[in-house]
C-alpha cells in the first residue's frame, strides 16, 4: 500500500473516531440533562410542585396511588415456563428492557398462535401500555409500548394501562423518577431475588398535576428528549459497524 493510500485510510478512520466520540458525548449530556429535568420536573419527596413549572399551571400536585391513574388492575403474563418455538409470536420478559425500552432483539423467544391466544385470555398488549419489571435483578426498570406488532410478556412484567385516565408517557417517566424508584427497592422483598406483587405496585404513593395537560406536556417532553437520545445512540452504533467494517476490509 502506497504511503499517500495510507495516509487517506487514516484519514477516513481519523474521521469517524471524531463523529464517535462526538455522539458519545452528546448520548452523556443529554441523559444527564433527562436526569436532572426529571428532578425538576416533578415534585422532589415530601413536596407539592415541581422545581420548574409550565407556565399557566401553578396548583399544587396531588397525591394518589398508582392505581387511581390506571383504567384496570396490573396484571401479567404467564406464570408457567412456555414452550418456546423457532418462528411465531415474540416473547419478552425482564430481559427486554434496557435503558428503559423494549428491545425486541431481546426476546426470550416465540411461542405458538394458539398458546398467544390462551396468554391474551388474561392479557393482551396494546399500544402506550406501560410495563415495570417486578422481579429478578432489573426490579424497577420500566418501558413503554411503542408499536402495533404483535408480542406478549411474561410474569416478571407488571402491565399498566391508563389509556384515557392518565397520559401514558407521564406514568412511563413518573416510574423514573429517583422517589418512585426508592419505593421500588423499599418495598421489593429481600428473598433469593427481589420481587413485587402487582397489588404492591398498585398502593404505591405517587404525586400527579390535577390538570391532564400538564402530565401531557411533560410526558411529550420527555418523549423528544428520549427521541433524540436515541437518535444519538443509532448514529453512534452505525459509526461503530462503520469502523469495524472498514478496518477488516481496507487494510487486505
Amino acid at each position: 500500500m502506497k504511503l499517500s493510500e495510507k495516509h487517506k485510510l487514516g484519514m477516513i478512520l481519523y474521521s469517524i473516531d471524531k463523529l464517535i466520540n462526538l455522539h458519545e458525548r452528546k448520548c452523556e449530556e443529554l441523559t444527564l440533562i433527562k436526569k436532572s429535568l426529571l428532578q425538576k420536573l416533578f415534585p422532589k419527596e415530601d413536596k407539592i410542585k415541581p422545581e420548574i413549572r409550565y407556565k399557566n399551571f401553578s396548583d399544587a400536585w396531588e397525591q394518589r396511588k398508582v392505581i387511581d391513574l390506571l383504567n384496570q388492575p396490573i396484571t401479567d403474563g404467564p406464570h408457567e415456563t412456555p414452550n418456546l418455538v423457532e418462528k411465531g409470536i415474540p416473547f419478552i420478559s425482564a430481559d427486554a428492557i434496557v435503558d428503559n425500552r423494549i428491545d425486541f432483539s431481546r426476546k426470550r423467544g416465540f411461542i405458538t398462535k394458539e398458546y398467544d391466544l390462551q396468554c391474551r385470555k388474561k392479557y393482551s398488549p396494546e399500544l402506550y401500555d406501560v410495563y415495570l419489571v417486578k422481579s429478578g435483578s432489573t426490579v424497577g426498570k420500566v418501558a413503554i409500548v411503542e408499536t402495533t406488532k404483535q408480542f406478549n410478556i411474561w410474569s416478571p412484567l407488571a402491565a399498566m394501562r391508563c389509556k384515557g385516565k392518565t397520559n401514558p408517557y407521564f406514568l412511563y417517566f413518573l416510574f423514573q423518577i429517583k422517589e418512585n424508584q426508592n419505593q421500588v427497592k423499599s418495598k421489593a422483598s429481600n428473598g433469593t431475588q427481589p420481587n413485587l406483587s402487582m397489588r404492591e405496585i398498585e398502593q404505591f404513593n405517587v404525586q400527579i398535576p390535577s390538570l391532564h395537560d400538564e402530565q401531557k406536556k411533560i410526558g411529550e417532553f420527555f418523549k423528544q428528549l428520549n427521541s433524540l437520545i436515541t437518535l444519538h445512540q443509532r448514529k453512534l452504533e452505525k459509526l461503530k459497524q462503520l469502523k469495524k467494517f472498514l478496518l477488516q476490509n481496507m487494510f487486505i
